[in-house]
């Protein structure tokens, strides 16, 4: 995996040269059957480094204010996966995430809820200081279902907070404050690494079965040829009763 200061030699280079032609850090096209209550299902997961206002995001208007709730028209992918249009998970009683914090680690940021690109990936905010919640699955402290909250590892010229998301080992506890005031506990049980070309097996976002909290970055080695990284780091954690 990319170190904190391989990645900072090679931002410092980019930085030094042109912008990057790189895709934001998205979390997933998905696949929904509307008004079906099927959970999403991640098929790809692109990611880079935020590069600011005054770059040029390679997938999308990182600018353009996330749409409200309901349904969305994502492309089709070049592998020809047919995607339908997401719909917003079952209305729920659980309020939804305002802050995530992990023991051990930087990572204390605000949370945004956000929803799907036109390109069918999960939108992430525009800027490296909010990470941001797939408002289309279940909210923190829901009985089942995977909360996806992801957000970007760095910009073009430092790391985030979330560069040390591959570090945090189990056991680690984490908070996330939700709008009403209260706050859900989870324990992380693993962080992998898991290559870009195999997350649509990775079942990220699946709204039933046990719940789970999944945060996300990217990782792995940065692939110049792609301006991209290889991997997404992804920590999963249960709730603590």
């Amino acid at each position: 995996p990319t170190t904190p200061g391989t990645r900072r030699r090679r931002l410092a280079a980019v930085g030094a040269g042109a912008v990057a032609s790189v895709s934001l850090l998205a979390a997933a096209a998905v696949t929904a059957l509307p008004d079906a209550g099927e959970p999403p299902t991640a098929r790809s997961l692109a990611a880079g480094p935020y590069q600011g206002e005054d770059a040029v995001p390679a997938l999308a208007d990182l600018d353009r204010p996330v749409s409200a709730p309901g349904p969305a028209q994502p492309a089709a992918s070049p592998a020809e996966i047919p995607v339908a249009p997401a719909t917003q998970a079952p209305a729920e009683t659980v309020p939804p995430p305002v802050r995530v914090v992990v023991d051990g680690s930087p990572i204390d940021m605000p949370v945004v809820p956000v929803g799907i690109e036109d390109n069918g990936a999960m939108t992430i905010p525009d800027n490296h200081v909010e990470l941001g919640w797939y408002r289309y699955g279940p909210a923190p402290g829901a009985d089942e279902g995977a909360v996806v909250v992801a957000g970007h590892v760095d910009t073009l010229t430092e790391v985030t907070p979330m560069a040390q998301l591959q570090d945090v080992p189990a056991g680690a506890e984490i908070r996330v404050e939700r709008a009403n005031g209260s706050v859900q506990r989870y324990r992380t049980e693993s962080v992998r690494h898991i290559h870009k070309g195999s997350l649509a097996d990775a079942d990220l976002f699946r709204r039933t079965g046990e719940p789970v909290l999944h945060l996300v970055t990217c990782g792995g080695e940065w692939l110049e040829e792609t301006g991209d990284y290889e991997d997404n780091v992804v920590l999963r954690a249960v709730p603590v009763p």
